[in-house]
């Protein structure tokens, strides 16, 4: 029985997964040297010659087979390219025959049962996506494995905004941690360029399976192959496998300090808001091992919870000398200036600050404490919020 066809205008054709097996191939995916995949199916058997047809398609509608998005039957009554070939192969060694049909005449004689799927465990074609210990130790950076099973969304695709907002919140973290891990870390302000340089990710691929994404540290490492990404990545993965465990966690965040513990609060509340939860693989040159963390939605709430509360015990508080430009008495809000930063501070006055602030003049100096506080909009998009601790005069 023959299932490639010989001389034919499809080429010379390999098999590359066999998903279906009779005495022979029934159902397999098979490649020509030009790299054109077909999806072959066996559909009957004539007095000398086997009936295949064979489906041309991309690794995109392979990839819509795969997750089950769509059946077998729908995959070849809506072929890409709008045909299918029908091929008669003989038994003997004379030229295969190859017929080009409108894949909408087929008949369902000739298709799969509706809601037949390929049954597969695991499919080779999709392992193309380099392993991450090889990527870390071929390019000599730290390499993130990160996959997400977004709510509602096939395992292809991504929200774009959501992806943004998760990815851009790991950046951020990512680069507070760097301060924490040179013991430098500012409460307010931007981090500084210097240790951003060294913490910089780079997205540099994406792979299949749930929605997953290849990133790697920019910043070449020193020669035994330790840089800061190096130490920020590991702290981070640090945090993801303590998981929700309270103790644990609770000296966790008091040990990064409040702008990284605010920071990872920010990058959880933007995977609640995707409704997404996350796996990681993680290796580096320097250890030269895959390691993996993983938090489910459930967890993730619990960690935020956890987080709240220890903002609230160690608020991020500072001072700030500036000048006082608005006070609101009736909706207890305060504006001041700060010169020194070029940055204006407005938020809510405490009521310890309450007393003083109604005495306050517009436009003298104060020394400011401020409580700030990283938080999420129901979009997804990230503000800072101030709160008035105490105020005081500058008299000179």
């Amino acid at each position: 029985m023959g299932y490639l066809p010989k001389r034919t205008l499809l080429g010379n054709i390999e098999i590359i997964e066999i998903y279906d097996f009779y005495d022979q191939p029934c159902l397999f995916l098979c490649e020509n040297k030009s790299g054109q995949k077909f999806l072959s199916l066996w559909i009957d058997e004539l007095l000398d010659k086997q009936v295949w047809l064979y489906l041309p398609i991309s690794k995109w509608r392979l990839r819509e087979i795969f997750d089950r998005s769509i059946d077998l039957k729908s995959a070849f009554q809506t072929s890409e390219d709008q045909i299918v070939y029908k091929i008669l192969i003989a038994d003997d060694n004379e030229s295969d025959e190859v017929i080009r049909v409108d894949c909408f005449s087929l008949t369902d004689e000739e298709l799969p049962a509706e809601g037949e799927y390929i049954e597969i465990s695991k499919n080779l074609i999709f392992e193309t996506h380099e392993n991450v210990l090889n990527r870390a130790i071929s390019c000599r950076k730290e390499a993130l494995d990160l996959s997400f099973h977004f709510n509602n969304q096939n395992k292809m695709e991504a929200p774009l905004e959501d992806l943004s907002n998760v990815l851009g919140s790991l950046q951020k973290m990512i680069d507070s941690l760097g301060q924490f891990c040179l013991n430098q870390v500012t409460l307010k302000g931007s981090v500084p360029n210097s240790i951003r340089r060294e913490t910089q990710l780079s997205l540099v691929g994406v792979y299949h399976g749930s929605f997953g994404v290849q990133i790697k540290s920019i910043c070449e490492p020193d020669l035994w192959n330790n840089s800061l990404a190096k130490q920020s990545v590991e702290k981070f993965v640090e945090l993801i496998k303590t998981g929700n465990q309270l103790d644990s966690l609770r000296a966790l965040l008091l040990q990064i300090q409040p702008r990284a513990a605010s920071r990872y609060k920010i990058l959880l509340q933007n995977l609640i808001h995707a409704k997404s939860d996350i796996s990681i693989d993680w290796s580096s040159p320097s250890n030269q091992e895959i390691i993996t963390a993983y938090l489910n939605l459930s967890d993730i709430q619990s960690i935020i919870s956890v987080i709240t509360e220890v903002e609230e015990q160690d608020p991020k508080q500072y001072n700030v000398i500036g000048e006082l430009i608005g006070v609101h008495k009736r909706n207890k809000t305060f504006e001041i200036f700060s010169y020194s930063e070029n940055q204006k501070f407005a938020g809510k006055i405490l009521d310890s600050a309450l007393s003083i602030s109604e005495q306050a003049t517009i436009s003298k100096y104060y020394e400011a404490t401020i409580i700030e506080k990283q938080e999420l909009l129901p979009t997804g998009e990230e503000f800072t919020k101030y709160n008035l601790l105490n105020l005081k005069l500058i008299e000179n």
